[in-house]
Formats: structure tokens, sequence, C-alpha cells
């Protein structure tokens, strides 16, 4: 086996176990992931940001996983992946917690279905260019969080704008960009280099996210360890 297919297989299975961690114990994984300590409390917004984070991780795996290991097509793959958010999205807001709450204002849900409609939609006419379109979105997402998560928490009814959210926000933002480029790469390139370039995008955003932005002497041990998978992922895949 080659050391892409070895990178290729094992990254969907880490996205994978990463989401289901957050999903299912996010008190644990702000603990292990987000390196909350003891002394912090772990409040109820804090618990709904992780756990979002973990469906759109998880998401992130499922489209890997169908990627790397069956032969349907690229944007087939990308709307399958898609269900792991959306049902999170309705368990959120069937259980009305703050996450939830945030999102079934009558404004947000007007802009969930538009956003929705645009990228599940052919009104391009083109596989290609939707596929592009759907990347895009969320390149766009992932930067807005990334740069600006004070400004996105600011906007919202639920969330307070402090370290906190502004942390759970960004690693949002991580998993948005790589999700992003990986779309719109797929619009031209094999999945082997789509992969080595959302490898490329996470160690970016990680390194202005985890190093150039958060000093924070706790988080630097866990950003250099996803610097190196990242940046010797991407050389892996890059050179194929």
């Amino acid at each position: 086996m080659s050391a892409q297919a070895i990178v290729s297989s094992v990254l969907p299975i880490l996205g994978l176990i990463n989401g289901l961690v957050m999903l299912i114990s996010p008190t644990t994984a702000a603990k292990k992931i987000y390196k909350f300590n003891d002394k912090e409390s772990i409040k109820p917004q804090v618990v709904d940001l992780v756990q979002a984070n973990g469906a759109s991780s998880f998401s992130l795996g499922v489209a890997e996983m169908l990627l790397s290991f069956t032969n349907i097509s690229f944007s087939k793959a990308l709307s399958i992946s898609t269900v792991p958010r959306v049902c999170f999205l309705f368990y959120s807001m069937t259980n009305m917690t703050k996450f939830g709450t945030e999102l079934s204002s009558t404004r947000n849900l007007v802009k969930i279905a538009i956003a929705t409609l645009l990228i599940e939609g052919k009104w391009l006419g083109d596989e290609k260019l939707s596929i592009q379109f759907r990347g895009g979105f969320y390149l766009f997402l992932g930067v807005l969080f990334t740069l600006v998560p004070n400004f996105i928490a600011n906007k919202s009814n639920q969330f307070d704008a402090n370290p906190t959210t502004e942390r759970c926000l960004r690693a949002r933002g991580k998993v948005d960009s790589v999700f992003g480029t990986l779309a719109y790469c797929l619009a031209t390139m094999s999945y082997t280099r789509s992969l080595g370039y959302a490898c490329l995008s996470w160690f970016v955003v990680s390194f202005y996210g985890d190093i150039l932005i958060n000093s924070r002497d706790r988080f630097r041990s866990d950003a250099f360890v996803q610097l190196l998978i990242a940046s010797v992922s991407a050389a892996v895949l890059l050179s194929a």
C-alpha cells in the first residue's frame, strides 16, 4: 500500500472518531480536544458549540470515507456527507438547545433554506460548478469563523462574545475551511490532490488560529501536533 493510500485511509477514520467524541461526549471533548481544565466551568453554550463542531467534523469524515473507500461520484459523496449536519440541526431545534433556539428564529430559518437551495440545487446547470460553489460557500464560512469569530457571536442572541466562544468558533472555522477546500478542489482535481490541498488548508488555519492568535501555552503542544499531521499529510498527498 502506498503512502498516499495510507494517509487517505487514516484521515477519514480520525475525522469520524473526533466527530463522534464531540457529539456523544461534548464535556470530555471540551477537556481533551479543546483543552479546558478542571477549573473552568463548561457552560451549556460550550456544550452546544462543541457538539455542532462534532457534527461538522463527522460530516467531513463521512465525505472522506466515501471518497476513499467507494466509487460514488464526488457530488453524491458531498451530498450524503451533509446528512449528519442536518440531523444535528433537527436534534438541536427539537430539543431547543441554545444552538437550536438560535437557528429556530424566522430570520435564520430563511437563511438556512436559501443556503440549502443554493448548495444542493442544480441551478448552475453544471456539476463541476455546483461542486465549486458548495466548496466556496463552506470555505467562505470557514474564513469568517476563523478571522472574525466575535463578530459572528455578536450577531447571535444565544451566545456571548468571549474567549471561550471565540475558541469554539475558530475550531468550527477550521473544519469548514478544510471541507470547503476539499469540495472546491474536487471539481478540477483528483481526490488525492484535493485531500492534499485540504490538509494544506488545515495547516494554514491551524497556524493562524492556534499559534499566531492564541498564545496560551496549553494550546501550543496540541497545535503543533495538528500542524505536524497536516503538513506531513499534505506533503505525502501532493507528491503523488
